[in-house]
């Protein structure tokens, strides 16, 4: 089929295929045509499969040498490419929040343990009354982990609406996108639990294995 070609030229359209994106996920898909040119040509694009990627490199470079021996042979995968260019904004506010979000979390395993350590220290006398009076290991532990818990499962539903607006308004920035689900924020919420558990659990072992006469003649 003749057409008009790009540019007012004429041209023949020699076939068509399905959309595919030329620009990031931020744009639309938009109609694109492809003009075959007759020499100059700069790169050369290879599909390569998933076996031996590193083998077929190798017998590439080989293959080079052998026909073009005075030139470097220079690679690079289109998919970094492509991630590198386009994406570069996500990429640079994919690392800063990663580096903040373990920053905080350092910042508040020091804060639980410290407040742990408080709290056992407050209520030494009562952890020893009550073992005294036949409490157990395993009952003081889940009493002094109770408060800390219910107050993360609070924080998490408090933070919930705050992080979805956020996520969903950096989503309308591309033309494509994925749905919010509730499981992100659920796995958020049971690691941040399991993070709690496991800072405070230290001290609160030690606290519910001391023994109850020293705490109570300490008072």
């Amino acid at each position: 089929m003749k057409t008009g070609g790009l540019h007012g030229r004429p041209g023949v359209v020699a076939g068509v295929v399905k959309d595919f994106h030329i620009e990031s996920l931020h744009h639309a898909i938009r109609p694109a045509a492809f003009r075959l040119f007759n020499g100059g040509y700069k790169f050369l694009y290879l599909k390569l499969g998933p076996q031996d990627t590193p083998g077929t490199i190798e017998k590439l470079e080989d293959l080079w040498q052998d026909l073009l021996p005075g030139r470097p042979f220079e690679f690079a995968f289109l998919d970094d490419d492509l991630l590198t260019s386009r994406y570069a904004d996500e990429i640079r506010l994919s690392r800063v929040c990663s580096a903040l979000s373990l920053l905080a979390i350092f910042v508040a395993c020091m804060g639980l343990f410290s407040l742990a350590s408080y709290v056992a220290e407050q209520k030494s006398r009562e952890i020893g009354i009550r073992k005294v009076l036949g409490a157990t290991r395993n009952s003081v532990v889940a009493l002094m982990s109770r408060t800390f818990i219910v107050q993360i499962v609070i924080a998490n539903i408090l933070a919930w609406p705050v992080a979805y607006f956020v996520m969903r308004s950096w989503l309308r920035g591309f033309a494509y996108r994925v749905p919010l689900e509730p499981w992100p924020f659920l796995i958020a919420g049971a690691i941040t639990t399991l993070l709690t558990a496991v800072t405070i659990s230290g001290k609160a072992f030690s606290a519910a294995s001391a023994d109850p006469i020293k705490a109570i003649r300490i008072e």
